[in-house]
């Protein structure tokens, strides 16, 4: 069995300690245990002892070379020399063996050790507790165990060495350092730290364990010389990502392990280490609703990286889905979302994308993204998009990005740092009420009465209301007309009363002189009278069976509608020309040049009517390819004309 051992683990003995032929043999002294018997494996006892009933007062290990550590690089280095020290001060030395060891979980609570056959303790083994567990063997059950990895006992055993003073000068090292949160420098208490052998490659074997004090503050003390292992412990609430100046965090791209949490690679050389400090990690962003500035649960957030053009998913493999959740990620009730690159991710711009919930709308059109990608500094650290790590108030910023240019390096210096704070906002899709036109003892809307909200309405961006312009079931209904769009003193006369009609219920923008092609798009919706006062204001409302009629489109003049259900046109004469544009807008065009009557309201080969069944807001084209000016007449409601 000892051959076996051997042959399995003086590789990766050889490769982790070093020796140091000056210092003096560590010992390590186990005041409690008990003593093993078995048949078949070490592990397996068949019946127990305490020390007491063998007249033990207690059991010190040591290992059979002189570098002052367990381990070395000599012979059989998983031997150990056991001696057994009898009540009546009387010793016992033992060529003995690492075989097997007592867990709770994955921290070692006691070292199995069998003597060489031939020295009267055949069939033996004894269990020896380390000093930092206080359990007690009373059973057969409680001395089972599982087979040891020498290298890992090595370590363990070296901290009890420590922990005693009996480590040969290489003990009372210490390593260190600082848990904050986020991008500040305000400590985090309560933070579990494990610290690890440097060959436990599973985190399997806790060596000692420290808490961050209210300073967010941590000291492993009587560290001997080696190489560990650090991991800062996740929970469901909390977050880490260490980022050390010794060592290798999972976040860079030489890394074994990719778990930001870990720092691997410590290695402790005569001297204290500092700076193994970590980050609790704020949350990456928050989705949230637009309006109430509430968090929005049941978004799909997904994560995207810019492959040679190509958007393409992140591999899973890429994320530490310990510090974050893999590339597409669900929002509970806190609106929560979070990717975190790993070591193995490529140097790339990564993207986020929504599909919202029901009732939503990706991407917000009233707090829009800012221009991206953002491109955060080096240092493997963290950034802050917005101060808070809630959604935005009203009084808060609201800057939030899409889209991110990442570098992964070899080391921290050359590792872009982590965005948190990045919280995206969605619109609401506002459910409306609905009023039937068909229910209105009315032929048309009126458009005579109007109020300016933003400027005059000749100007992009200007919004204009037409009060109480029909009423429906009692219910009084106010229009908004937005100028989505126009060129520079185009409009003459934003709404006249007198050209081409002197009916003020129409709607009768007048275009001055011009040359070329030039046009006017307008945006109308509708409100309840009295509500509207502001973009983001109002009781929005939805108009059935709505009819829109153009009149008087001649000399080369034009109307575009968008996403009706049917249109009228009587032209006998072929006047007017019907396109369907790419945008899925349809234009009425006149193109020979005739002219009619600048007065004529009537319905003739120069009208149009289109037909909305169900409609909310809509916009219109109007305008004219040569000339000017150009007169126009839009009346709302009338019923279908034969």
């Amino acid at each position: 069995m000892r051959l076996i051992l051997c042959l399995l683990f003086v590789f990766a003995i050889i490769q982790t300690f070093s020796s140091n032929a000056s210092a003096a043999i560590a010992k390590a002294e186990f005041n409690y245990g008990v003593v093993v018997s078995y048949s078949k494996t070490a592990h397996n006892a068949s019946s127990i002892q305490q020390y007491a009933d063998l007249n033990i007062s207690n059991i010190t290990l040591s290992p059979v070379t002189d570098d002052g550590r367990f381990g070395g690089t000599q012979g059989n280095d998983y031997d150990v020399t056991v001696t057994i020290t009898f009540s009546d001060s009387t010793t016992q030395v033992l060529n003995s063996a690492i075989n097997w060891r007592e867990t709770d979980g994955n921290s070692t609570r006691g070292i199995g050790i069998i003597p060489d056959s031939g020295q009267g303790w055949d069939g033996k083994s004894f269990l020896l507790r380390l000093s930092t567990s206080n359990v007690t063997y009373n059973s057969t059950n409680d001395a089972k165990g599982n087979a040891a990895n020498p290298s890992e006992a090595f370590a363990v055993l070296n901290q009890e060495a420590a922990s005693k003073g009996t480590a040969g000068g290489i003990t009372n090292y210490s390593i260190s350092g600082t848990v904050t949160r986020g991008a500040s420098s305000n400590g985090v208490s309560g933070v579990t730290i494990n610290l690890h052998a440097g060959t436990d490659t599973s985190f399997s074997t806790v060596l000692q364990t420290q808490t961050s004090d209210s300073n967010g503050d941590y000291s492993f003390t009587n560290v001997a010389d080696g190489n560990y292992q650090i991991e800062f412990v996740s929970t469901t609430n909390s977050k880490f990502k260490a980022k050390p100046n010794n060592g290798k965090s999972g976040q860079q791209s030489t890394s074994t392990y990719n778990a930001v949490n870990k720092v691997e690679a410590i290695s402790v050389s005569s001297s204290n280490v500092t700076g193994i400090d970590a980050i609790l990690i704020d949350p990456a962003g928050i989705v949230y609703d637009v309006i109430s500035r509430s968090p929005i649960n049941g978004a799909i957030v997904k994560f995207y990286y810019d492959d040679n053009g190509v958007k393409t998913i992140v591999p899973n493999t890429w994320l530490d889905q310990v510090a974050g959740g893999n590339n597409t990620q669900t929002t509970s009730s806190d609106g929560y979302y979070s990717f975190v690159l790993n070591g193995n991710a490529n140097t790339a711009v990564y993207s986020l994308e929504i599909t919202p919930p029901s009732g939503y709308l990706f991407s917000s059109t009233n707090i829009p993204p800012s221009s991206g990608p953002y491109v955060p500094s080096l240092g493997g650290g963290i950034e802050t998009i917005q101060g808070q790590t809630s959604a935005p108030t009203s009084s808060q910023t609201t800057t939030y990005y899409l889209s991110f240019d990442f570098v992964v390096g070899s080391d921290l210096s050359s590792t872009s740092n982590g965005i948190i704070n990045n919280h995206i906002p969605l619109d609401q899709i506002l459910q409306t009420e609905l009023y039937d036109l068909n229910t209105v003892n009315q032929n048309q809307m009126d458009f005579g009465n109007d109020e300016s909200i933003i400027g005059n309405g000749k100007n992009q961006g200007d919004i204009v209301l037409f009060n109480d312009v029909v009423t429906i079931n009692g219910q009084a209904i106010d229009a908004v007309i937005t100028t989505v769009s126009t060129s520079n003193n185009l409009i003459s006369t934003y709404d006249s009363s007198s050209s081409p009609t002197n009916n003020s219920e129409f709607f009768q923008p007048l275009l001055g002189n011009f040359s070329g092609n030039k046009s006017v798009t307008f945006s109308i919706k509708f409100y309840k009278a009295g509500t509207f006062s502001g973009v983001g204001t109002g009781d929005a409302v939805t108009l059935l069976n709505l009819y829109v009629n153009s009149y008087d489109i001649d000399y080369n003049q034009y109307q575009s509608f968008s996403d009706f259900d049917s249109f009228i046109i009587t032209d006998n004469n072929n006047e007017l020309q019907i396109t369907t544009n790419s945008d899925g807008s349809v234009t009425f065009a006149e193109t020979n040049g005739d002219i009619v009557d600048d007065n004529d309201s009537n319905w003739d080969d120069y009208s149009v009517q289109v037909y909305y069944d169900s409609i909310d807001e809509f916009t219109f084209t109007t305008g004219g390819a040569d000339g000017g000016p150009s007169y126009f007449a839009v009346d709302f409601l009338s019923l279908i004309h034969i």
